[in-house]
């Protein structure tokens, strides 16, 4: 028979198990405590990362509405064209002293007058042909030689009146014709044969011979070049520069004392120094075609190509075609009249792609109505009248 099994109980087994409870609600209930946490941290967390990528994409289509160009307003979104604007037609009239020392409402009226008359471009005559400045001038040779008058005219006023009255100021500047300024003793004139103490004149002194400035004389391109410089300070936005030639009378006896470089590369370096002067402010080279063309062994055009200057301001009148006519109709015809060969003049000039860059011829008064369906018909848009 086996034996039976004793069976022992004792406090120590309910001991352990009523302990565990109270250890295991606890654990329970931190439990829950930091799933609360937890998810409330994951809450605001991810409350803060919704807001975030919530603004992300307003900024990004703000920034993109903003690189989008409106309908209502295209020309803002276009580049800026980068070429240079095109040059505007100069229909040019000449302001003699007198008209230029107006003031109030008679310089007023003359001024409406040529707007009227369809001008855009007053040139105001500073240096006429006797040496003469006309204008209050800060040049320090027109100062040191005495050539200002002493009724000059406020030329920065006068500026400010024509641009006023809707028009454009521009200067005239008589360049080597110049009696007043020049003299061998002011280191700017030519001498007279081998004497170099005495100057030479374009004529006798009892048929009124006058001086000329000595463009190979360093003093004489400079008082140019500073009356170039004074004119664009005192407003004046183009510049045409007349006689910038060698004398044609009586020259047998003219000593240009330098000789080198030749003539027509001196002409053009005196155009240039004023034109560098001048800065931005076009000058232009004035010359008489007819004068030009029959000095000239070739075409006058020959001449002006060697001088190199591209501004220039072919002076065609009717009545200096006239004056040459003997040696110019050995170059155009002997059948061809005056107007024709002052069209064939402009028709070489403005096909000679050295001299075309910027060509305003100039004509007189008195030609006007012949002479502007010539310039229409070839297409030349900008002249000045004289």
């Amino acid at each position: 028979m086996a034996r039976p099994r004793k069976v022992v109980r004792t406090k120590r087994i309910y001991k352990k198990t009523h302990s565990k409870l109270p250890g295991r609600v606890a654990r329970g209930v931190l439990f829950v405590l930091l799933l609360v946490l937890l998810v409330g941290f994951g809450y605001m967390v991810s409350k803060a990362i919704g807001g975030w990528l919530s603004a992300k994409p307003e900024q990004s289509l703000e920034s993109t509405q903003s690189s989008v160009p409106s309908e209502s307003t295209p020309e803002e979104s276009l580049p800026e064209s980068s070429e240079e604007p095109e040059q505007t037609a100069v229909r040019g009239v000449v302001m003699t002293p007198d008209k230029a020392s107006l003031t109030g409402t008679a310089l007023t009226d003359y001024l409406n007058e040529l707007k009227a008359q369809g001008y855009t471009t007053v040139f105001v005559t500073l240096k006429d042909e006797n040496g003469d400045v006309w204008y209050q001038s800060d040049a320090a040779e027109a100062i040191r030689l005495n050539t200002v008058r002493a009724d000059a005219f406020d030329a920065q006023a006068l500026c400010a009146e024509i641009k006023k009255a809707g028009l454009t100021p521009a200067a005239h500047i008589t360049g080597l014709r110049d009696p007043k300024a020049a003299h061998v003793r002011n280191e700017n004139s030519f001498a007279y044969a081998n004497q170099l103490t005495t100057n030479w004149l374009d004529s006798s002194v009892e048929l009124g011979g006058k001086a000329w400035l000595n463009p190979y004389m360093e003093k004489a391109r400079l008082y140019l070049s500073q009356l170039a410089a004074d004119a664009a300070a005192k407003g004046f936005e183009q510049i045409a520069v007349s006689d910038v030639n060698f004398p044609t009378r009586n020259t047998r006896n003219m000593n240009t004392i330098l000789t080198e470089p030749a003539r027509t590369v001196i002409l053009g370096q005196t155009l240039d120094e004023m034109q560098a002067a001048a800065g931005d402010v076009p000058v232009y080279n004035w010359v008489d075609m007819a004068e030009q063309t029959a000095l000239s062994e070739n075409a006058g055009l020959v001449d002006l190509r060697a001088i190199g200057y591209e501004k220039n301001a072919p002076e065609v009148s009717l009545d200096s075609i006239a004056q040459q006519r003997s040696v110019l109709s050995q170059k155009f015809g002997t059948e061809a009249d005056d107007l024709t060969i002052a069209k064939e003049m402009l028709r070489q000039m403005k096909a000679d792609a050295t001299l075309s860059g910027e060509l305003m011829p100039v004509i007189l008064q008195k030609d006007v109505q012949t002479l502007l369906p010539v310039l229409e018909e070839l297409e030349i848009e900008s002249y000045l009248v004289v």
